[in-house]
């Protein structure tokens, strides 16, 4: 099982066609409050949808949006609006109607009476309707003084949002995420097949050239891609995946209720098998992120008894989301450097480990080891008790708890709150030991571009350079390394595997730069996800080092 303070519901059926005032319980309305600014939908023109409430925030933000050819509440052209039971779920379960929040971001559907084709059109496409989501979510949080949101999304919601946290490198803005039924990897209704009805103008007119089939109709598309290039799940955010694993008339090439089945070919009319589309790579080691796979979803569908749609209306899909929202999280941090090992100069460098429990009940966590140079994916941890309000103090952390030698990080996790923080030190020196500390880190910590100041590197000080991969799949780094007047030295790259750890020993040397430089700085990047960065310069005659955390921007 795979296991996220705003919180988006977005829903979508990908093939389908008075302001309120706060409290807990209360009902869900169908306006903005007074005061909300209005928003323009920016592919149709006309003021967006949606519903939200003024007064006092408690519980994270709830914010519904709903997906193509949906809208946030039943209109007169659209049957469906799903989310608004969701949220009146909700609201029925704790929270304030000024807590629960939805965006309509393709009007009220009335178009489609007169051109069908529009369901699978541009104004309907992800691209098209990220800039709506990003002035909703930035208009609510400024209405709220929220500071995050967490997303819930169905469907085609789920790639719209992922999008957007992809565009605007959001995942600091979102804390959890719940992902339904959502076609991450394509989906089967664009198929050039005589077989696939959906292409029929009066279905919608689902052809491979249409803007929808354009990003879904393969897991290959340009838009998909990118969208899944490096981690699927990136940066803090958690995520719960819920998914229909018998039959969804989006990704199975099988009856859905009343809709028939289509071919399972791919939008080249190459086959494929689309109907994993829904699940969320590269997020189990990680952040603990969940799966639920749900079966006989259509009796939740009271209009066409199918399971795409009814798993948005489903019991088990809201207790489960409610639930994910609500509870505890799992505790993540990581030791970004770790050592027993050689360095330059008869320096010898080891760690000690400093684990705490602030709570009144003993808990329990697992400190595993990520070596550098391979993919740490699935290695084992040694688990460990911790006493209320105690703590551990562990003295050379790769020989005494893990026999090794070497370097690499250190990864820890416990279903309770916790905090750790290291001790790396040269212990070679008759003089006594000189040391650096780099404390633990959560995920949300780590950045994608991160800038290390105050390099050296001459006959006094010399300058490394490392990076961690909190991710469980491969990323990239750039480094570019500059003197203080922005003259560049150098660029070169590193490929990390899944929770892999990497020391450039010097990083002028391995940019190949041979100056001597007394004030420098580098840059440290990576398209694929956020990591952690930190320079240490190190004396030449001591061995002693500081150590300098990339710092994000």
């Amino acid at each position: 099982m795979r296991t996220h303070l705003a919180i988006v519901v977005i829903a979508c059926g990908l093939a389908l066609a008075a302001a309120s005032t706060a409290a807990a319980g209360g009902t869900v309305g169908t306006a903005f409050p007074a005061g909300f600014p209005v928003i323009t939908d920016e592919s149709l023109g006309t003021p967006v949808l949606g519903f939200g409430a003024a007064g006092p925030v408690v519980h994270t933000l709830v914010i519904f949006l709903h997906g193509n050819n949906d809208t946030p509440f039943p209109t007169t052209c659209n049957p469906f609006g799903s989310v608004h039971s969701f949220a009146q779920f909700f609201a029925d379960h704790g929270y304030a109607t000024s807590e629960l929040w939805a965006l309509g971001y393709q009007g009220d559907q009335c178009d489609l009476l007169t051109d069908q084709t529009k369901r699978s059109g541009v104004q309907h496409s992800t691209i098209a309707n990220v800039p709506d989501l990003r002035a909703f979510v930035q208009a609510v949080l400024a209405y709220t003084g929220a500071k995050q949101v967490d997303i819930v999304a169905h469907s085609l919601g789920v790639t719209l949002a992922r999008e957007w946290m992809r565009e605007d490198h959001a995942d600091r803005l979102v804390r959890r995420f719940v992902a339904i039924d959502g076609p991450n990897h394509g989906i089967v209704d664009c198929s050039p097949s005589l077989a696939n009805y959906w292409q029929l103008p009066a279905n919608g007119g689902f052809t491979p050239q249409s803007a929808i089939c354009q990003e879904y109709g393969s897991p290959d598309t340009p838009f998909l891609s990118l969208l899944n290039r490096g981690s699927e799940t990136p940066g803090s955010t958690r995520f719960l995946v819920i998914r229909n694993a018998d039959t969804s008339f989006v990704y199975f090439s099988q009856q859905d209720g009343s809709i028939a089945p289509v071919p399972a070919e791919d939008y080249l009319g190459q086959p494929h098998d689309f109907s994993q589309s829904a699940t969320l790579q590269g997020s189990e080691q990680l952040q603990g992120s969940e799966q639920l796979d749900l079966t006989g979803q259509g009796q939740y569908d009271p209009i066409l008894g199918t399971a795409h749609l009814g798993i948005l209306n489903s019991p088990a899909t809201w207790q489960a989301s409610l639930d994910f929202l609500t509870n505890p999280s799992r505790t993540t941090i990581f030791v970004p450097g770790a050592a027993n090992v050689s360095g330059l100069n008869g320096t010898y460098y080891q760690t000690d480990v400093w684990v705490m429990n602030p709570s009144a009940s003993a808990i329990s966590f697992v400190i595993t080891y990520l070596p550098a140079g391979q993919d740490n994916s699935g290695r084992q941890g040694v688990t460990l008790s911790l006493g209320a309000h105690s703590q551990v103090a562990i003295a050379n952390v790769l020989d005494n708890l893990f026999q090794t030698t070497g370097a690499g990080a250190l990864k820890l996790d416990s279903d309770a709150s916790f905090l750790a923080t290291s001790r790396t030190y040269n212990s070679a020196s008759s003089a006594g030991t000189f040391s650096v500390g780099i404390a633990g880190r959560p995920l949300a910590a780590s950045v994608s571009r991160g800038i290390i100041l105050g390099l050296s590197n001459n006959a006094s000080y010399r300058s490394n350079v490392a990076v961690m991969n909190p991710q469980p799949v491969p990323v990239t780094v750039t480094f570019q390394l500059y003197r203080a007047d922005g003259t560049a030295l150098g660029q070169g790259t590193q490929t990390l595997a899944p929770f892999d750890w990497f020391q450039a020993s010097t990083i002028f040397g391995f940019l190949g730069v041979t100056s001597t430089e007394d004030n420098a700085y580098v840059t440290v990047n990576s398209p694929d996800g956020s990591l952690f960065s930190y320079g240490s310069v190190v004396d030449q005659r001591s061995g002693d080092g500081t150590v300098i955390e990339a710092v994000g921007y």
